[in-house]
């Protein structure tokens, strides 16, 4: 990565441009925890942790910020999920000494039908990631599309939009699950998406990673939750693992989803952000113009997530 600096309206671009202060940012996003609980009257927090880097951080800061005897976390898998996860989420707990519990929602989805929307779905975990990954192999490079993308314009293939249902509904019923436990206990729901995941539509819309009372990491980009978590000595098996949704077997990286590493998407989101053309970022970024273009059109494509719902005035 070019490390010329870029001036334009003072702006600086370099590799150290989203570096943050551990102590500070933590200090700060604590505060505002502890706010929201009190002025909201809450006994405390619920959340998902799901043995991600996000909510591994967003657990971090709650139980440094009202203590572990007041955040409840719940690990919410189902049949698809990675074992591998479950590992982490132990560690965590372990670690915090916060209340936990296990609420598997593979009953629900079924209840709902979930898990017929994919003819994949009851077949072996090694068969469905072999399908799918076969899947994005023939649409993406043999066939040109961005799943991605197409997924936030709507496809034209009910196959794909069958999938997108059925990964969406998993962060829907979480966020169902985590509401029940925040009223029966008088909790503040926390959610933990990032700026980058805001910024490029990476989240469900009234999903677990979109509704909550409080967004304490939406100020953050991938790359500096990532720092903020070797400040909190988060475990370095998280850290190091490869961001995965972990909704579909198959869809295991959301960096390769995306198509380039969260460091180069935070960059161009902040230059983008800040008001540089495209040409300019890639010339200075030393990235493919197709690359920043692409961000560029995440961003553009999900602007109605963060709009909705639309009103109309007051008659």
């Amino acid at each position: 990565m070019n490390k010329t600096q870029i001036s334009r309206q003072g702006v600086q671009l370099t590799p150290e441009t989203l570096n943050i202060n551990g102590e500070e940012v933590s200090t700060t996003i604590e505060n505002f925890i502890r706010h929201y609980v009190d002025k909201l009257y809450k006994d405390g927090v619920v959340l998902g942790l799901s043995g991600g880097l996000d909510s591994a951080v967003a657990t971090y800061l709650c139980t440094r910020s009202v203590g572990s005897d007041k955040v409840l976390a719940l690990y919410m898998p189902d049949k698809d999920s990675d074992p591998k996860h479950a590992e982490d989420v132990k560690k965590i707990v372990n670690n915090l000494g916060i209340r936990f519990q296990e609420k598997n929602i593979t009953s629900q989805l079924y209840e709902m039908g979930i898990y017929d929307l994919l003819p994949t779905a009851h077949f072996p975990r090694q068969f469905q990631k072999c399908f799918i990954k076969s899947f994005r192999f023939v649409k993406e490079k043999i066939g040109g599309k961005n799943l991605y993308l197409e997924s936030l314009r709507g496809s034209q293939s009910k196959f794909e939009r069958c999938g997108n249902a059925y990964a969406k509904a998993k962060h829907r019923v979480r966020m169902t699950n985590l509401y029940y436990y925040a009223e029966i206990d008088n909790l503040l729901v926390v959610t933990c998406t990032t700026k980058t995941e805001w910024l490029i539509g990476h989240f469900s819309l009234y999903g677990i990673d979109h509704s909550g009372h409080i967004a304490p990491l939406r100020g953050l980009y991938k790359s500096q939750v990532k720092q903020l978590a070797i400040y909190l000595n988060v475990p370095s098996s998280i850290i190091n693992k490869p961001p995965s949704p972990d909704l579909i077997p198959g869809i295991d990286n959301s960096e390769r989803d995306i198509g380039m590493s969260y460091k180069n998407v935070d960059l161009i989101l902040y230059a983008l952000e800040k008001g540089m053309d495209c040409e300019e970022i890639s010339k200075r970024l030393n990235l493919p113009l197709r690359d920043v273009r692409h961000i560029e059109s995440l961003m553009h494509e999900s602007r109605f997530m963060r709009e909705v719902p639309y009103t109309l005035e007051s008659f």
